[in-house]
C-alpha cells in the first residue's frame, strides 16, 4: 500500500468517527482507550475491571504511597506499612514490615557476632591444647632418648662382663659346703 492510500484510509476513518459511523474503515490496531486504568491495574496487581475498586479500598483504608523507586526493577517488591494519623489528618507515625525485618537482621547479626566470639575462644583453647600436646610429645621424646641411652649403657656393661674371665666368681654357698644331714638316724 502506498503512503497516499494509508493517508486516505486514515482520513476516511476520522471522518466516519466524527459522523458517528460505527463501521471502522481503518486497519490500524486499536489503541488503549484508558492507559491510566491499565497502569493502575498493574500497580495493584489486579485486572482492569477491579483496578478502580481496589484503588478506592486502598484510599479508604488511609494508605498512601510514600515513594516509588523506579530503580527497583525485576522481582516484585511489596512493603506493607501502618500509618498513624492525628486528629487533623497529619501522619504521625509509619510502621512497616521493613522495620521488623531490620530488627530481625540486627538480632541475627548479634547472634552471629556471639557465635564468632565463641568460635574464636574455642580456637584459642584448641591452640593452647595443641601447645600442651606438643610439649608432652617433646617430654616423651626426651624420655625415650634417655631410656635408649640407659639401654646402651646396660648392653655395654653386659658385654664387658662377658669378656672378662678374670672376674671373681661368687663363693660357694653355705648350703653346698655343709654335709647333708638326714633327719632319719
Amino acid at each position: 500500500m502506498s503512503a497516499f492510500a494509508n493517508f486516505k484510509k486514515r482520513h476516511e476513518a476520522k471522518q466516519a468517527a466524527a459522523q458517528g459511523n460505527s463501521e471502522k474503515l481503518t486497519t490500524e490496531a486499536p489503541t488503549d482507550t484508558n492507559p491510566a486504568l491499565r497502569l493502575l491495574a498493574i500497580l495493584f496487581g489486579t485486572s482492569e475491571q477491579k483496578a478502580i475498586a481496589t484503588a478506592q479500598e486502598f484510599i479508604d483504608s488511609g494508605a498512601r504511597v510514600v515513594a516509588i523507586d523506579p530503580s527497583l526493577k525485576g522481582a516484585d517488591k511489596t512493603v506493607v506499612a501502618e500509618v498513624t494519623k492525628d486528629e487533623d489528618g497529619n501522619i504521625t507515625d509509619i510502621k512497616s514490615d521493613l522495620q521488623d525485618s531490620s530488627d530481625s537482621v540486627n538480632e541475627t547479626a548479634g547472634t552471629l557476632n556471639d557465635a564468632a566470639n565463641d568460635a574464636a575462644g574455642s580456637a584459642t583453647e584448641l591452640s593452647n591444647t595443641t601447645e600442651d600436646v606438643a610439649d608432652s610429645a617433646a617430654t616423651i621424646a626426651e624420655a625415650a632418648v634417655e631410656a635408649s641411652q640407659a639401654a646402651e649403657e646396660i648392653k655395654e656393661v653386659a658385654q664387658e662382663l662377658k669378656k672378662s674371665p678374670e672376674a671373681p666368681q661368687s663363693s660357694p654357698s653355705e648350703k653346698n659346703t655343709k654335709p647333708n644331714e638326714s633327719s632319719k638316724k
